[in-house]
């Protein structure tokens, strides 16, 4: 949580400057490393889970997998161009109100334009979602009969996959999206405001408090849970 915080106090530094499309895919690298490093902690807990599935809750699972994925299509899969079009312009817009508060016109437009032009592709997304669904469901499958080191090294490797694919034609997708997505992040910060920019530095001010303050409870649990079993049964209420 300390270094979470300390990357939004590092973003509300920046965040009254311009913008590259290089500095914002630095953004992305450094959000992504840390996210590798809160995924690898997962894994042993996951495989505890993971080993304990049934094929019951497994089939539960792919009925949830199918849920989303139809619930998926309805958000971007629109049947014509202008109404897909329309409903991407309405997320991207909702994200950026997020952080800098209400667009202009002529920012909402520069959206609509890159929007327009964006190699982002839900057809070839789903394709990839669906086999990651299946990745999923196999792996759980799997473990339950695996030693503790091979559910490890299957659900290590699961979790590898979350955010780089194995599939070449997807990876290589990602590798075009990505520069074109940092960029139009790039523009669209540089037309913000210095109003519009004192609130995204309010925001991210407000994000990081809440951060460092949540730091201090976490310690003293993990403080807690480290004392020794005779201690702990003593200092807590034994319950009814």
């Amino acid at each position: 949580l300390p270094d979470y915080a300390a990357l939004l106090q590092r973003a509300r530094g920046e965040v009254m400057n311009d913008a590259s499309a290089t500095q914002v895919c630095q953004w992305v690298d450094d959000v992504k490393l840390r996210l590798d490093a809160s995924l690898q902690q997962m894994v042993p807990a996951l495989t505890d889970v993971g080993r304990t599935v049934t094929p019951t809750q497994l089939q539960h699972l792919s009925q949830k997998f199918a849920k989303g994925n139809a619930e998926f299509s309805d958000e971007f899969l629109q049947p014509n161009r202008a109404s897909r079009h329309a409903a991407s312009l309405r997320r991207a817009v909702d994200r950026a109100e997020l952080l800098y508060g209400s667009l202009e016109s002529a920012q909402r437009e520069l959206l609509s334009k890159g929007i327009a032009s964006s190699p982002f592709d839900p057809e070839l997304w789903l394709v990839e979602r669906k086999q990651r669904q299946q990745d999923i469901l196999r792996a759980l499958k799997s473990v339950p009969s695996q030693d503790l080191t091979q559910a490890l090294h299957t659900m290590g490797t699961l979790v590898a996959q979350f955010q780089r694919s194995p599939r070449p034609a997807f990876a290589a997708y990602e590798q075009r999206l990505m520069p074109y997505n940092c960029a139009l992040a790039a523009q669209l910060h540089n037309s913000m405001s210095a109003s519009q920019r004192h609130v995204a530095a309010a925001k991210l001010k407000g994000w990081e408090d809440d951060l460092r303050a949540l730091a201090p409870a976490r310690a003293a649990a993990q403080a807690v849970d480290t004392l020794p079993e005779n201690l702990t049964r003593t200092s807590r209420p034994t319950p009814p």
